[in-house]
């Protein structure tokens, strides 16, 4: 069984790792190619993936991990800028084409962040 890790961060990389151990073949994102390169040392198909998906050349690269059986979508919005619109239509986008695909299952693991006012 396949299964993609999309966000292999401090959730999805414990994740990935524990999958691969029970003998799953297991894809991993990272949004640094360098980062994506080091997920090899776990047993991990590492992927660059930057949301949103617009070009055929980044659908083409990420086909196998798109038709994986069980896609985990685990991207927080990002801390510098937080679209919430934008994040929402970015993961929507993921999961249509990853069900396009032929992905048969995908979850979605929400990050809740804390704001913290500034004092002025």
């Amino acid at each position: 069984m396949q299964v993609a890790i999309c966000g292999c961060g401090w959730l999805g990389l414990p994740l990935a790792k524990a999958l691969y151990q029970q003998g799953y073949n297991v894809y991993g994102t990272k949004t640094a190619l360098a980062d994506a390169k080091l997920l090899a040392q776990w047993g991990i198909n590492g992927f660059q993936m930057q949301l949103p998906l617009e070009t055929n050349e980044q659908m083409e690269y990420l086909a196998p991990l798109l038709a994986s059986d069980v896609m985990v979508i685990n991207i927080a919005a990002g801390r510098q800028s937080v679209d919430k619109e934008q994040h929402y239509q970015n993961v929507m986008s993921l999961s249509h084409r990853a069900k396009n695909a032929g992905c048969k299952r995908i979850i979605f693991i929400s990050h809740p962040f804390m704001m913290v006012d500034k004092e002025e």
